[in-house]
């Protein structure tokens, strides 16, 4: 069997674009489905607050939590007290990464993960480059220092089927540990991976239930766990609360940040607003102001102190995006989005000249 780790609910925590209380209501439908882990977000580095996580651990039955570490991103002396809060708050499995450089911090990590009684699951980069040796060599290496799982990580979707094949076969010879796969950038290819490894006893692949959201890029859970239905690789999901699922979650599309074009005096901008029925009313005062930072040769605005307001508008919004002067004095133009109620005030010099784009980016 292939069991599906599931990540929409980190997602959701990323994106910002779900309340608490829906983030708890999604994480008890996903408890039904029947995962193997449901990976959550933890707290950023330096930041103690396990509040959401212990809250999701209340509402699952019986599917484990598994968060994500960046070893190298947590100080030294910070990483014992890190992993036996996320113990203490429900976490279940810890997905170690960024060891590569310094081999102390993942046995430290495992011996403290060890000490509260959860999984670590080490992670392995795939690459074209590593050969069969080095691969073994690095296997032996993790199960020596007390890893319980693996994770065959390719994040840019470039591991063939047949390669797919190899080293789960390889791993599987090798050690006893239980062997995921996690393929990001390319959904398409990803799933042909994941399904001729799945066909190779693979124990875990790491999906996303609605890849309309971004993210890693990983294969869609629907896809993979139908593929595998009835076979020996069934994932053990219940197919008929997917539907429902990716109704809860596809609010976080229609709330997520959108850009559209502006054009300033012959300078190009990127513009990104979101909806207002996120959190209800829109109180908070926020400016939206060009800053001197290029991409690609285009200046972006970012979100900075409170010099403006995003308000809410009353009536329906128009279809294509518009600008209008709202006062010479304030040197002031609005930039009207065709997302639900918003309008976003956008400063620039008295005179320039203002397009709005109706390409939403």
């Amino acid at each position: 069997m292939a069991r599906i780790c599931e990540t929409i609910l980190y997602e959701a925590q990323r994106s910002g674009a779900m309340k608490r209380s829906e983030i708890i209501a999604g994480a008890r439908l996903l408890d039904r489905i029947g995962y193997l882990a449901i990976e959550v977000m933890p707290p950023p580095t330096g930041v103690n607050t396990w509040e959401q996580i212990s809250a999701i651990r209340k509402v699952l039955s019986s599917t484990p939590v598994l968060i994500s570490v960046n070893v190298e991103a947590i100080p030294r002396e910070h990483l014992r007290h890190f992993i036996e809060s996320a113990a203490a708050n429900g976490v279940d499995i810890f997905r170690l990464k960024g060891y590569h450089r310094d081999s102390d911090r993942v046995q430290n990590s495992i011996e403290a993960i060890a000490k509260v009684n959860k999984i670590v699951e080490c992670t392995i980069q795939y690459s074209k480059e590593q050969n069969k040796d080095s691969l073994i060599e690095a296997v032996r290496s993790l199960r020596d220092k007390g890893c319980n799982s693996l994770c065959i990580n390719d994040r840019s979707g470039i591991v063939s089927p047949n390669k797919a094949v190899e080293i789960v076969s390889m791993v599987k010879q090798e050690t006893d540990m239980r062997v995921t796969l996690r393929v990001g950038s390319n959904p398409v290819a990803g799933g042909m991976a994941y399904y001729a490894a799945a066909n190779a006893g693979v124990d875990g692949l790491y999906c996303m239930l609605l890849p309309a959201l971004g993210g890693e890029g990983l294969p869609d859970t629907k896809i993979i766990s139908s593929a595998l239905k009835d076979s020996d690789a069934d994932t053990g999901v219940r197919h008929d609360l997917f539907e429902e699922g990716r109704q809860h979650f596809s609010r976080i599309v229609a709330r997520a940040p959108r850009g559209y074009e502006v054009e300033v005096s012959g300078n190009k901008y990127h513009v990104f607003v979101r909806p207002s029925e996120v959190g209800g009313e829109l109180g908070r005062r926020e400016s939206v102001i060009a800053l001197p930072r290029k991409t690609i040769g285009r200046f972006h605005f970012a979100t900075q102190g409170q010099t403006n307001r995003v308000v809410q508008r009353k009536n329906d919004v128009p279809a294509q995006s518009v600008c209008s002067i709202e006062s010479a004095e304030e040197r002031i133009r609005n930039v009207t989005s065709t997302m639900e109620g918003i309008i976003v005030k956008v400063l620039v010099q008295e005179g320039d000249n203002v397009k709005c784009r109706d390409t939403l980016l």
